[in-house]
C-alpha cells in the first residue's frame, strides 16, 4: 500500500451506494480534501490492513447509507460494519450521510447491531447527487479536515511574505546579482505562482476525472469478461458509464486558460512559454477522449457480436494503460516547464505532484521519454486492435448479408410456391362454381354471388349470363342481365356490393327515375353492402338520397342521384352480396 495517508475515509455500500460515494470523493477532492475511496485509491496489499490503516490515520470517517445499507450488517464479517466498529474503536468524527431519500428509520432496523445503533446520537446528513453541492456547505461545518490550501495559512503566508520583503530590501538585490538562479525578482516569483496554480488546478481536474473514467473502465472489464450478463448488469454499466461521461465533459469545461498576458511575460523567462500555453488545451484532449471511450463502449463495442470477449477485455486494458501513462506525462510535463527553476521556489508544487504521482520529483527528461514511449507503444498496440476488430466487423457484415439475401430467397421462394398453390385452388374453386346447363336460375344466381366473393368476376358474369338464359320472366331477365355487367365493370367502377332493384310494389306509383336493373350501392351517403345495410342507412318514415349504378343499352354506365319519396310505393330487390345467398 502506499505510505500518502487520508484525511476524509468514505466508507459505502456497494449495492446502491457507489455513485453518491464517488460523486462525494469527487467532490472532495475539488475542495482538495485527501479522501479516500476503495475503488479508486485502495493498492496491493492486505485488503483489511490496508482498510485499517487508511481508517486509524483519517480524522473523519463518511458513512454512505444507500437503501438497505445496514441490511447485513448482521454479519459479523460484513465490511461495512467493520470499518464502523473500526471508526468507533478509533474515536474517528463519524459522519453517517443518507441518500435518495432514505429514511433513518428504515435503515437501522432491528438486525442493525446495538453498537451500530450508536450511530443515531450522531449529525446525520441527507443528500443525493443532484443535492450534493448543497449538502457540501453543512458537512464542511461538521468535518475536523481541513483542505489541503487553508484560508489559514493565508496568514503564516502573509507574515513570511513581510518578512521576507524585509530580508530582500537589506541585502537580496546584492545576493541575487551574483546567483545564477531562477526565479531571482519578485516579479519573477509571482510569474511562477501565477503559471503554477491553475497548471495544478488543471492537473487535479485531469485526477478526477481520471478516476471516473478507471472506475468505468474496471466495471466494463469486468462485466466483458462476464460469461453470464444479466440485463440488470447491463443497466448498471450502462448508467455508470453514461454518468461518466457527464462527469468527464463538466470537467472538461471546467479546465482553466492560461492569460495570454502570463504566457508573454513566460516567454522572456527560462520558462517553457509554449508548454505553458498548451497544457490545458491538452488536458481537454485527454478528458474528450475519455469520455469518447466511454461512448464507443456503452454503444459500439461490450455488446458487439462480431468481437470476442478476449478482444474486448484487452482493449479495456489498453486503455486502462494508457490512462495511467496519459497521468505520468502530464506531471512530468509540468517538471519540464519548471526545470530550470529553484527547487525552493517549487516545493509546494512538487510535494502535491509527488503526491500525485507516488514517485520522487524527477529533474530530468528520462521519465517523461520513457512515458512517450510506452504511449506510442500502447497506441500501435491499440490500432493494431482496431484494425483487427474493424476486420471481425466486415466479416460478420459479409455473413449477415448473406444470411439475409438467404432468407430473402427463401421467403421469395414460398412466397412463389403459395402463390402457384393459391392459383391452383383458385381454379379448382373456379371449376366448382361454373354454371351448369342443369342448374336452376336460383343455383345460378347463388353461383355468381359466391364467385362474386372470391373476386372471380369472369365466373360470376358466366353464372349471371346463364341466369339471364334460364329466366321464366323479364324481371328477373334484366336483373341478371344488369348483374353480369356489374360484376364485369368492377375493376373499372371499384364498386363491389349492393343492391339490385327487381319489382316495383303492384298498385302504387314506384319511386321515380328507379329502373327494373338498377344497382343500389349507397344510401344517405352510406355505402350498402347487404339489405340489411340499406334498411339501417334508409331508416322509417323518411325521405332518402340514393345513389344509383345504371348501364346503359348502348353500353357503358352512368351513377346517378334519387331522392326516393316516402309517399310512393317501395320496390323488391335481390342482393349482390355474398352473405346474403337466397336459399
Amino acid at each position: 500500500m502506499s505510505k500518502r495517508t487520508y484525511d476524509i475515509f468514505i466508507s459505502y455500500r456497494r449495492d446502491g451506494g457507489i455513485n453518491n460515494a464517488v460523486a462525494l470523493q469527487s467532490t472532495l477532492l475539488q475542495m482538495n480534501y485527501k479522501a479516500f475511496l476503495d475503488v479508486n485509491n485502495l493498492q496491493s496489499g492486505k485488503f483489511d490492513d490496508a482498510l485499517f490503516h487508511v481508517i486509524d490515520h483519517c480524522k473523519d470517517f463518511l458513512l454512505v447509507l444507500s437503501p438497505h445499507a445496514l441490511d447485513r450488517c448482521s454479519e459479523p464479517d460484513d465490511w461495512v460494519r467493520k470499518e464502523v466498529e473500526r471508526a468507533m474503536q478509533m474515536n474517528k468524527n463519524i459522519i453517517p450521510i443518507i441518500c435518495d431519500g432514505g429514511d433513518v428509520n428504515e435503515l437501522f432496523t432491528n438486525a442493525v447491531p446495538e453498537n451500530m445503533k450508536e450511530l443515531l446520537r450522531y449529525q446525520v446528513l441527507k443528500t443525493n447527487v443532484v443535492e450534493l453541492q448543497a449538502m457540501m456547505v453543512l458537512l464542511r461545518t461538521n468535518l475536523h479536515s481541513r483542505p489541503a490550501f487553508a484560508p489559514q495559512k493565508k496568514i503564516k503566508w502573509v507574515l513570511i511574505g513581510l518578512l521576507a520583503i524585509g530580508l530582500l530590501a537589506f541585502g537580496g538585490y546584492h545576493l541575487h546579482r551574483y546567483m545564477n538562479t531562477f526565479p531571482r525578482t519578485r516579479q519573477e516569483q509571482n510569474l511562477v505562482k501565477e503559471v503554477s496554480v491553475p497548471l495544478l488546478e488543471n492537473l487535479q481536474l485531469f485526477e478526477q476525472g481520471q478516476q471516473q473514467y478507471l472506475t468505468a473502465l474496471a466495471e466494463a472489464k469486468s462485466y466483458a469478461a462476464s460469461i453470464s450478463r444479466t440485463e440488470v448488469e447491463r443497466t448498471y454499466l450502462s448508467t455508470h458509464l453514461t454518468g461518466g461521461i457527464k462527469i468527464l465533459q463538466a470537467l472538461e469545461n471546467k479546465i482553466h486558460d492560461i492569460e495570454p498576458t502570463v504566457v508573454e511575460r513566460a516567454a522572456k523567462t527560462p520558462l517553457s512559454s509554449a508548454d505553458i500555453a498548451q497544457q490545458p488545451e491538452t488536458i481537454r484532449s485527454h478528458l474528450k477522449s475519455m469520455s469518447q471511450n466511454l461512448y464507443y463502449l456503452e454503444k459500439d463495442l461490450i455488446d458487439a457480436d462480431y468481437a470476442l470477449q478476449s478482444d474486448k477485455v484487452k482493449w479495456i486494458e489498453i486503455q486502462q494503460e494508457k490512462a495511467d501513462i496519459r497521468s505520468d506525462r502530464l506531471i512530468h510535463s509540468i517538471n519540464q516547464i519548471f526545470l530550470t527553476t529553484d527547487a525552493k521556489a517549487l516545493a509546494g508544487l512538487k510535494a502535491e505532484l509527488e503526491a500525485m504521482s507516488d514517485q520522487p520529483w524527477q529533474e530530468s527528461e528520462t521519465a517523461f521519454s520513457a512515458a512517450e514511449d510506452r504511449l506510442l507503444s500502447r497506441e500501435k498496440e491499440q490500432e493494431d486492435l482496431l484494425s483487427a476488430l474493424q476486420v471481425q466487423y466486415a466479416r460478420q457484415q459479409e455473413h449477415e448479408k448473406e444470411l439475409a439475401l438467404q432468407r430473402i430467397e427463401a421467403k421469395q421462394q414460398k412466397l412463389e410456391e403459395s402463390k402457384q398453390k393459391l392459383e391452383e385452388d383458385k381454379n379448382a374453386f373456379r371449376e366448382q362454381i361454373r354454371p351448369q346447363l342443369s342448374d336452376s336460375c336460383d343455383a345460378l344466381w347463388r353461383k355468381a354471388l359466391i364467385a362474386l366473393g372470391a373476386d372471380l368476376y369472369d365466373t360470376a358474369v358466366e353464372n349471371f349470363t346463364m341466369c339471364e338464359v334460364v329466366a321464366d320472366e323479364e324481371n328477373l331477365k334484366q336483373c341478371a342481365r344488369a348483374a353480369a355487367r356489374f360484376a364485369e365493370y368492377i375493376p373499372e367502377t371499384g364498386i363491389k356490393d349492393g343492391i339490385i332493384v327487381y319489382q316495383h310494389e303492384e298498385g302504387k306509383e314506384p319511386q321515380p327515375g328507379l329502373n327494373i336493373g338498377d344497382i343500389i350501392w349507397q344510401v344517405n351517403g352510406t355505402t350498402i353492402h347487404s339489405f340489411a345495410d340499406y334498411t339501417a342507412a334508409k331508416g322509417d318514415n323518411k325521405e332518402s338520397t340514393i345513389s344509383v349504378l345504371r348501364f346503359l343499352p348502348s353500353g357503358g354506365y352512368e351513377l346517378v342521384s334519387l331522392q326516393l319519396s316516402k309517399d310512393c310505393g317501395v320496390f323488391y330487390i335481390f342482393s349482390l352480396n355474398m352473405y346474403e345467398i337466397p336459399n
